[in-house]
């Protein structure tokens, strides 16, 4: 039951986040500093899959992303009935709600919300790169999975 509570809770911020941007600022118009000056708030519509790969078909984005939700959502169901495995438990988790906030996006609203860039003088162009916290928690979830499956037993 926790990690589901984790899902919901961690999806809830993403989701707030996302409308606060949407309410407040206007695609491609405004742009916020925050972070002493190494993150940009700003607001982009992203109707394709990550860095805009794909924006011209919404539909095939759509089922994809649901698709692979589908089977990480299929596997973590499998996962909660077992007291051990608790860090590929909050992993899934992670995965889960990062993945759920932008599917409900692309079915709902036609597209993903994103709203974070970091700046750096030493990489350039890593401003371009725009994301959301539900990235963030596609990324932990799936870098937490990928170490914890190098690192698992053989039987």
């Amino acid at each position: 039951m926790k990690y589901l509570l984790l899902v919901a809770i961690l999806f809830y911020i993403d989701y707030y986040y996302k409308r606060k941007v949407e309410n407040e600022m206007k695609p491609g118009r405004d742009t916020r500093i925050a972070a002493g000056g190494k993150v940009l708030i700003r607001r982009v519509d992203n109707k394709g899959a990550a860095g805009g790969v794909l924006k011209g078909k919404p539909s095939y984005v759509k089922i994809a992303s649901t698709a692979a939700c589908a089977l990480a959502a299929i596997r973590f169901v499998f996962l909660l009935p077992s007291k051990k495995r608790v860090l590929k438990k909050c992993a899934y988790a992670f995965f889960l709600a990062g993945a759920l906030s932008n599917i409900y996006d692309r079915w709902v609203r036609g597209s993903v919300t994103d709203y974070i860039s970091l700046v750096s003088r030493r990489v350039k162009g890593v401003q371009k790169i725009v994301f959301n916290l539900g990235d963030v928690f596609i990324l932990i979830g799936g870098v937490m999975l990928f170490i914890l499956n190098l690192f698992r037993r053989k039987k």
